[in-house]
């Protein structure tokens, strides 16, 4: 306890020295002596370290330097001597590699929060432990990003968009020609884009397995194209209208967002919206029906990827702690 600063021995003997801290001990040294500044070197905070009085943000820096050692295997800040740590302190020359010693990434909100616990003005550091705290739990969610998953998310995105975007240009060029009640120009668009979206999610499939959310983001988007391709094949053998077929089309897309809103929660709301719009749209401006129906498509694709991976407020309550 002395070693972090959270409790101090007593001694009437003893007398409150200030200044720099003798540089006689070793960095991992754990003694603590009377007559000098409490504390165990290798944790000490850079106010400690100038013989500045210490308070709960300087525990919360001794608290994150162990938490590092820990996760990262090393301490953050190298350094022998008391000298040489506590310069590159004072210097902020904090040590990150990209894995720790023992081979693994650290989730980016684990890493935020301790770089962010360690900054050297006492003034940048959380306001309390518990907020601290609630940060580095969210690095213990399952769909916690590292850097590789969060660059793996990034090219899933990308891939995803570009494909859209060539299908979007080849519907268009399709239904240049077609009938405005020819269906399919529709279906073929469906067909390009499962092949699409299962081209990608087969090529990104290691990354895809490892992470909650792209698993169920992938079974989704599978699911809902799926929807549309054999939808629009019914659609064609009936000879069914587009304009007729395709405000029934959104009615089960807006069915099926909602089914997701357990697993995804409120914001897939957006989503039903958004295709009860377009049932609006299609029934007050026919006309227009080829554009708008374009960019409700579109804006669903990206809505679909982008609110599946955006985080809302996470419930701590029923996440893993990390002081559990």
């Amino acid at each position: 306890m002395t070693d972090f600063g959270i409790a101090r021995a007593y001694d009437e003997s003893a007398r409150e020295i200030s200044g720099p801290i003798p540089a006689i001990a070793l960095v991992g040294e754990r003694l603590t002596q009377f007559g000098a500044i409490l504390g165990t070197p290798g944790y000490m905070s850079p106010e400690q370290l100038r013989g500045e009085s210490a308070d709960a943000r300087s525990d919360q820096f001794s608290f994150c330097a162990a938490l590092f050692e820990a996760i990262y295997g090393y301490q953050p800040f190298e350094g022998s001597t008391v000298d040489g740590y506590g310069r590159n302190v004072l210097e902020g020359k904090l040590r990150l590699r990209a894995r720790t010693s023992f081979g693994f990434e650290v989730p980016l909100e684990i890493k935020h929060a301790l770089l962010r616990g360690l900054s050297i003005n006492p003034a940048d550091r959380y306001p309390s432990m518990q907020e601290l705290t609630a940060e580095l739990t969210k690095g213990l969610l399952a769909d916690a990003d590292s850097e590789s998953s969060r660059r793996s998310k990034q090219r899933f995105l990308a891939a995803l968009s570009v494909s859209f975007l060539v299908i979007c240009l080849g519907v268009l060029l399709l239904l240049s020609s077609a009938a405005k009640t020819d269906l399919r120009p529709a279906l073929l668009s469906a067909c390009a884009l499962m092949v699409a979206t299962a081209s990608v999610t087969y090529v990104l499939r290691k990354q895809i397995y490892l992470q909650p959310g792209y698993r169920r983001l992938s079974y989704f988007l599978l699911s809902a194209i799926g929807y549309l391709v054999v939808g629009r094949a019914i659609g064609v053998l009936l000879a069914v209208p587009a304009d007729q077929f395709l405000i029934q089309e959104m009615v089960g897309l807006a069915a099926l967002f909602a089914s997701e809103l357990p697993k995804v929660g409120r914001r897939y709301l957006w989503l039903v919206l958004l295709c009860l719009g377009s049932v609006a749209l299609q029934i007050l401006w026919p006309s227009g029906r080829r554009l708008h129906l374009n960019i409700t498509y579109g804006v669903m694709l990206f809505l679909s990827v982008y609110l599946n991976f955006s985080k809302g407020k996470v419930d701590h309550r029923h996440s893993p702690s990390i002081i559990d």
